[in-house]
């Protein structure tokens, strides 16, 4: 039986949130409550998207948030298919509403990080906000927007994020984990002094926070290729210029060590490629506006 919901707070995530009304029945195992949370009380919480919840579950939560609100808001479902094209993501949305989170894998375009990045992934969290958090709701929370993998500077406080020791990547023993067990009183705060750091960080939140809209038909590939003729990266026999662009975006992106080959990029313009980071930072390198970006229309 399900209990007094906490509140859900703003961009937080769902995981955290079910956390915190774990801590409010902690006499129970989390086989106990996970037996009054899921229909599979065997199953690793799932920390960036959701598990299948139970009916009880949800209709106490509709009052503060719809399935449809969670999904959108509260997981990083929209993160995942923000570019993806439109059969891709109506099929991914079908199955987060349905919570069937084995399939939903299978469809999100979720991009592989073993190559490029060799940290575990872990829960991140911003110093400056946990203090707002505790200060305006008397405790911290996991918020959204600091789990883009690539993100490394808070975009609100433009200091560096800290890693918590809660792994995404699932494999490990099910518990729920509030913030306020892992997130110390005092904490260095180190404030970036990168002014293209803090414009990446930016642009992302701004990316996110952008309305996922399901229907649009648009193709991102198709939106940017046009937008390269904006910025003279297309020669007169209409074909791209990819050394130039290519040059261009590494000596836009040096000072923060981003550098992408010629081929990569080529993607983005191709429908091979629907990472909202590549994506955002293509957006940002052709001075395209995140609400334009997002949209992708011509």
């Amino acid at each position: 039986m399900i209990g007094i919901l906490p509140r859900l707070y703003e961009d937080e995530l769902l995981y955290s949130f079910l956390s915190r009304y774990a801590v409010t029945v902690a006499g129970n195992t989390y086989r106990g409550v996970s037996e009054d949370l899921y229909t599979d009380p065997l199953c690793c919480p799932n920390i960036l998207l959701l598990n299948h919840m139970k009916e009880d579950l949800l209709s106490k939560l509709e009052p503060q948030a719809s399935l449809r609100e969670i999904v959108l808001n509260h997981t990083m479902f929209s993160w995942f298919c923000r570019f993806a094209r439109k059969e891709r993501r109506d099929k991914a949305f079908k199955l987060a509403t349905e919570m069937n989170i084995k399939k939903l894998y299978d469809s999100l375009p979720i991009p592989n990080y073993t190559d490029r990045y060799k940290e575990r992934r872990t829960i991140k969290y911003c110093p400056d906000c946990a203090q707002e958090q505790r200060t305006q709701f008397g405790e911290a929370y996991f918020q959204r927007f600091n789990q883009i993998f690539e993100l490394t500077l808070c975009p609100i406080h433009h200091c560096k994020l800290h890693r918590t020791s809660i792994a995404i990547d699932g494999r490990v023993s099910p518990a729920f984990i509030t913030a306020e067990m892992v997130i110390p009183k005092e904490n260095e705060i180190v404030y970036s002094e990168s002014e293209l750091g803090i414009r990446v960080a930016e642009y992302l939140l701004d990316v996110l926070n952008q309305p996922l809209d399901i229907e649009n038909k648009s193709d991102v590939g198709i939106y940017l290729d046009y937008r390269l003729r904006d910025r003279g990266y297309v020669k007169s026999n209409g074909t791209r210029d990819m050394g130039k662009l290519t040059n261009d975006f590494n000596a836009f992106y040096a000072d923060i060590g981003v550098k992408r080959e010629y081929w990569f990029l080529q993607k983005l313009f191709s429908h091979y490629v629907y990472n909202a980071y590549e994506i955002s930072l293509m957006g940002l390198f052709l001075n395209i506006s995140t609400k334009e970006l997002c949209e992708h229309k011509l």
